[in-house]
C-alpha cells in the first residue's frame, strides 16, 4: 500500500470530478535506483494499465526521469486506481496549501540613490577615497 499525503486525500475528497494534481513516487527496483528510461517505461505503464481499469484518462503527466517518480494531472477515479497499483511507494499532492511567497523584511518605497549600492554605507563609500592604490602599469 502507498504511503498517501493528507492533503492529497482532502483534494481528492472535496474536488468532485475535478482533476487533482498529484506527485507519485515509484518503488525502487531492488533497493537501486532505477535508470531514467525504465523510469519512463514504468511511468507510462502505470498510467496506461489505470487508465483502462478506471475509464478515466489523464490531463497531463511529467516523468521526472532522474528523480524515479512522475507528476500526474488527472480525475481523482484515475489517481485512486493508480496509487494502489503495487509500484507506487507514495502519492503527495502537487499544490500544498499556503504561498511559497516569502514577505518582505523592511518594506520601504525605492529611492534613485539606492539602486545600484549595497547596503546602508554604500552612499558613502561611493563618494570616498579608494582604499587601495591602483595597480601601476609595467
Amino acid at each position: 500500500m502507498a504511503t498517501l499525503d493528507p492533503e492529497l486525500v482532502r483534494q481528492m475528497a472535496i474536488s468532485g470530478d475535478a482533476p487533482v494534481e498529484a506527485v507519485v513516487r515509484l518503488r525502487d527496483a531492488d533497493g537501486s535506483p532505477r535508470p531514467p528510461e525504465e523510469t519512463q517505461r514504468l511511468a507510462q505503464a502505470l498510467v496506461e494499465r489505470s487508465k483502462l481499469l478506471s475509464g478515466e484518462r489523464q490531463s497531463s503527466i511529467n516523468v521526472f526521469r532522474y528523480l524515479g517518480s512522475f507528476a500526474i494531472v488527472a480525475r481523482p477515479a484515475l489517481i485512486k486506481v493508480l496509487i494502489a497499483q503495487p509500484e507506487v511507494v507514495a502519492a503527495v499532492a502537487n499544490r500544498q496549501p499556503g504561498s511559497a511567497l516569502m514577505p518582505p523584511i523592511d518594506k520601504r518605497s525605492a529611492r534613485i540613490v539606492d539602486v545600484g549600492r549595497r547596503g546602508p554605507r554604500a552612499a558613502k563609500s561611493a563618494t570616498s577615497k579608494r582604499r587601495t592604490p591602483p595597480r601601476k602599469k609595467k
